[in-house]
C-alpha cells in the first residue's frame, strides 16, 4: 500500500506491514480507519499552525495599526500571507543562517 500527495508516495507499507495493521483493525474497515487517522494527523497540524499563526500575527497587526482582523482562519491567513513582513519556514530558516 502507498499513499501519496500530489502523485508524490509519503509512505509505504509492505504485506507483511499490512498484515500487522489487519491484527488491530479489521480489514472491512481497514482503509476507511487508516484515511481518517491521517486526516485527523493533518488536520490537528493544521489547527496547531492556524493557533501559532494568529498568536504571531495578532500582535503584528494591531503594532501595525490594523484593526480590521479576520475571524474566519482562512481569510485570516490570506491577510497574513499578503503582509510584506511574512516569510515562510524557508525564508526564515534561509534568513536567520545569515545572522
Amino acid at each position: 500500500m502507498e499513499i501519496k500527495i500530489d502523485d508524490q508516495v509519503i509512505v509505504k507499507f509492505n504485506e507483511t506491514q499490512m498484515k500487522i495493521f489487519k491484527h488491530d483493525i479489521s480489514e472491512d474497515i481497514l482503509y476507511e480507519d487508516l484515511a481518517r487517522r491521517i486526516a485527523y494527523i493533518l488536520s490537528e497540524k493544521y489547527k496547531e499552525i492556524v493557533k501559532r499563526l494568529r498568536k504571531e500575527w495578532e500582535q503584528k497587526f494591531k503594532a501595525q495599526g490594523i484593526d480590521s482582523i479576520p475571524l474566519d482562519d482562512e481569510k485570516f491567513c490570506e491577510l497574513v500571507f499578503a503582509n510584506n513582513q511574512y516569510q515562510d519556514k524557508k525564508t526564515r530558516l534561509l534568513t536567520n543562517e545569515g545572522e
